[in-house]
């Protein structure tokens, strides 16, 4: 069901636009997944070596089912989380720069088929929050973390979700 669910491939979309930027691969030294094997993907985290970081998560969202005759949105929001490993600012802005460019290719890489239609219709990054020694980030290493929160509206029809 993970290959064709429509939430797991647009989550894995997010990642391939973040990782088809030459910016972003250079910036960010550990990229942390919670799609793949390995039950605890903070624990790569382990010394300062392992940054800067960055993690892609779901946040959350609202549905409209049957927002008219046969249509149903959903917006799925997500947080891009970057965790500097540093105390200096400027480390952090370098990762945030990094995504925020990445993420201005959406259109080519955040596209999402799903019974044959495209679902996806727009890519937005919303807010933006910064913080010195944000715990479950920095691992207990000293740093400046970022958390991009971004929202992707998703379109089915009503039928194609009752089959």
């Amino acid at each position: 069901m993970a290959e064709t669910n429509p939430f797991t491939l647009a989550h894995q979309a997010i990642w391939t636009c973040l990782e088809a930027s030459a910016e972003f691969t250079a910036a960010v030294r550990t990229k942390v997944k919670f799609t793949e094997s390995d039950r605890d993907p903070w624990t790569r985290l382990a010394n300062v070596q392992t940054f800067p970081a960055v993690a892609v998560l779901p946040a959350g969202g609202m549905t409209r089912l049957e927002a008219d005759s046969d249509q149903t949105f959903v917006e799925k929001e997500f947080h891009i989380v970057e965790a500097s490993g540093d105390q200096r600012i400027d480390e952090l802005f370098d990762v945030e720069l990094a995504v925020l460019r990445a993420m201005a290719a959406w259109r080519t890489y955040v596209s999402v088929t799903w019974n044959s239609k495209a679902c996806i219709l727009d890519c937005t990054i919303r807010t933006r929050s910064e913080e010195l020694d944000r715990e479950l980030v920095n691992r207990g290493i000293r740093g400046w973390s970022g958390i991009c929160t971004g929202k992707l509206l998703f379109h089915f029809t009503t039928t194609d979700l009752q089959e």
